[in-house]
Order: C-alpha cells, then sequence, then structure tokens
C-alpha cells in the first residue's frame, strides 16, 4: 500500500523546514515545486496529476509514501483524487498571517521582486475597478510597492483552505509538538508509518530562510516591525471572513485594526 501526497502552502513561510523534517524518515519523501519549469527536466509546468504520477513512479520503488510540499494547490485536489483515489493524500500548511506575510515580504525583496499596481492586476487577473484593486492602489498608488497586496490575496485565501474536507497542519506546532508530526505523518502515509517519532527535533530551533525567521518571534512583535505602508496594506485588505477564520484557529488578530 502506497501513497502520494500535497500540502498546500502558498509560500514563503516554513516549506523547506516542513519539507527537510519530512525527509528525516526513511520511509517518506517529499519534494517541493519540482513541477514548475526551472525545476523540470522537461522544461515546462506540469499539471497536478503529471506530478504526482512522476513522484509516485520515482518515490514509490524506495518509500512507502512520497509527495510534495507547495506545489500544488488546493484547486488540484479533485483532479488527484480521480486520479489516484485512496492513494491521494492532501493536506494544507497554515500559520499565522503576520509573520507568514512579513517572512513572504522578506522573500520577495531577497529575490528582487518589484511589482507596481499594474503587476498586481496582472498577477490576479483583476479590472482596475475592482474594489481589492481600488483599496491597494489607495494606499500603495501605482508605482507603489504592490508585493504586500499581492501576499494579502493569499492571506485572505484562508477560507478556500477551511472549506475543503482535508486536515491542516500549523506551522507552529509543528515546529514545537511531537503530537503534530505525529498527526501530520500519520496522514500522508495513509496510516504506515507510525515511528515518527521526534526525528523533527534535529531541526528545532533551525530557520531555514528569510521567510521563516519571522516566527522565531511573537506575531505582535512581527507586526510592530513591518513597515507603516504594509500595516496599512494589511489592515485594509483582510476581509473581515478571514478574521474570523483565523481567529477560529486560534490566531490572534486583536492588534490588527479594521481597514
Amino acid at each position: 500500500m502506497k501513497t502520494v501526497f500535497a500540502v498546500t502552502s502558498w509560500g514563503n513561510a516554513g516549506v523547506q523546514w516542513v519539507t527537510e523534517c519530512i525527509n528525516l524518515h526513511p520511509a517518506i519523501h517529499a519534494w517541493s515545486c519540482m513541477n514548475f519549469a526551472p525545476h523540470s527536466r522537461i522544461q515546462r509546468d506540469l499539471t497536478a496529476v503529471e506530478y504526482l504520477d512522476c513522484m509516485a513512479r520515482l518515490g514509490w520503488n524506495d518509500y512507502r509514501a512520497c509527495g510534495d510540499v507547495h506545489g500544488i494547490v488546493p484547486d488540484h485536489f479533485p483532479a488527484a483524487r480521480a486520479a489516484f483515489g485512496e492513494e491521494f493524500r492532501g493536506g494544507h500548511l497554515i500559520g499565522h498571517p503576520v509573520p507568514r506575510l512579513a517572512g513572504s515580504l522578506a522573500f520577495s525583496k531577497a529575490v528582487g521582486r518589484d511589482w507596481r499596481h499594474r503587476d498586481f492586476l496582472k498577477n490576479w487577473n483583476m479590472e482596475r475597478d475592482h474594489p481589492v484593486a481600488r483599496k491597494a492602489f489607495s494606499i500603495l498608488g501605482e508605482e507603489g510597492d504592490h508585493v504586500p497586496a499581492h501576499y494579502m490575496m493569499n492571506v485572505n485565501s484562508i477560507g478556500l483552505v477551511r472549506s475543503t474536507d482535508d486536515p491542516l497542519f500549523k506551522l507552529e506546532e509543528l515546529m514545537t509538538s511531537d503530537e503534530a508530526w505525529a498527526r501530520m505523518i500519520d496522514h500522508l502515509s495513509r496510516g504506515q508509518i507510525d515511528d515518527y517519532g521526534g526525528r523533527w527535533r534535529a531541526k528545532k530551533g533551525i530557520y531555514l530562510g528569510v521567510a521563516h525567521e519571522p516566527f522565531a518571534q511573537p506575531p505582535e512583535t512581527v507586526w510592530r516591525n513591518l513597515p507603516d505602508h504594509v500595516r496599512k496594506v494589511f489592515a485594509a485588505m483582510l476581509t473581515e471572513d478571514s478574521r474570523r477564520a483565523f481567529d477560529a484557529l486560534g490566531y490572534d488578530l486583536s492588534y490588527v485594526p479594521r481597514g
């Protein structure tokens, strides 16, 4: 009995750390984003089913479970289930949105992203008169740094993630809890791996990349250290539905003013 899995994430928040922790067990293996052209040997993007099939063909010879972290989005899960049935397992890596946004901004700066309002509209296929576009423009203008607005769209996707039947795995719990790891590995392997134990502890306290580092601080501290325009964008673009969703997950946003 083999399993192929996909753990979604809007990235830049412990993805590398979680992937490396998964791979500390010899019976399970994870890749990350190997379905995109820069990483794919065939130099084109792979569909979710193509990618999962490649991982299964490569990994099932050596592992009881194999899959991806961050390379597949929730919208692809129905196709994956149709193709692999009970052999597929899906899940979602989540985290507090404030350090997660801070990590995304640090990552974007490190790779030289420079998105203006026109880029924001193109990235999200959005018209200028869209209420969200107008809200971002009112704070950042035409030539301001629209990277924060881009990632706030991901923050507001929490409702989509919570609406699925797949389990949520909190980064903060994975960074501190054997039980959180046992739950995730049990799910991804369909119960085939029950001896993961404390393997993740080999990487406890290690922050892999600038996007993971904000999780070393309390979220409210991270909030206070964000640039003023980023705080304004966060407060203005955070929807009430998202605020309620994060509150239900135990993520405090009481210090974030309503925009």
